[in-house]
């Protein structure tokens, strides 16, 4: 539904599902292609759902879209395999926005996202990027990839063409290895790991 112009989600996983797998999925347009959410209707969050394998999908961005891919802090071992995050407009179109605790994205690319290609807060906990590619994403100088979780891994990653740093880092503990960064903005310091 759009309902006063706000796009509604792709597959939503709540509550305390677990052991969930989304295969295959496409869709376009969503303020989400793929969310989790809590259980917080008594007012208190059962940790929410856990154990989903999210693979081979596909999810376009729209002019009024959030992250195609996404967790909320509720959650917990989540795997994105596979996946493709492209368009969107604004900073908000993030390619996948990683919230939950021990979330791995092994071999996702994100081109022509909005917002960063991929984004991990400061509550994803043991988060882990394994290979894949960000490119042509970010507005206004946003990093193609920002990590702010304390001891995430990021390994293997391409990221090129985005609108501020290959890689920009806000936490201790970040490990970074064989990446290959180039040609990010037009600033020669965008092509490194920016440490804020």
């Amino acid at each position: 539904p759009n309902l006063d112009n706000f796009e509604g989600y792709g597959v939503t996983v709540g509550g305390a599902s677990a052991n969930i797998v989304v295969a295959g999925l496409r869709a376009r347009y969503c303020r989400h292609g793929f969310t989790t959410l809590g259980d917080e209707s008594s007012g208190t969050s059962y940790s929410g759902p856990r154990n989903i394998l999210v693979v081979d999908s596909i999810v376009e961005g729209g002019p009024s879209t959030f992250s195609a891919f996404d967790t909320h802090p509720e959650g917990i071992n989540i795997v994105f395999d596979n996946c493709y995050a492209y368009g969107g407009t604004g900073a908000d179109a993030n390619g996948i926005q990683v919230r939950a605790r021990n979330v791995t994205v092994r071999g996702f690319r994100a081109h022509r996202c909005g917002g960063r290609g991929i984004s991990v807060s400061s509550s994803a906990l043991n988060a882990t990027i394994e290979g894949g590619e960000v490119s042509y994403c970010g507005a206004d100088s946003t990093s193609g990839v920002a990590v702010s979780a304390a001891g995430a891994i990021v390994n293997g990653l391409h990221s090129h063409h985005n609108t501020g740093p290959g890689i920009s880092v806000g936490a201790s503990g970040v490990v970074i290895s064989d990446c290959y960064i180039h040609e990010n903005s037009n600033r020669s310091d965008h092509n490194f790991v920016a440490i804020n």
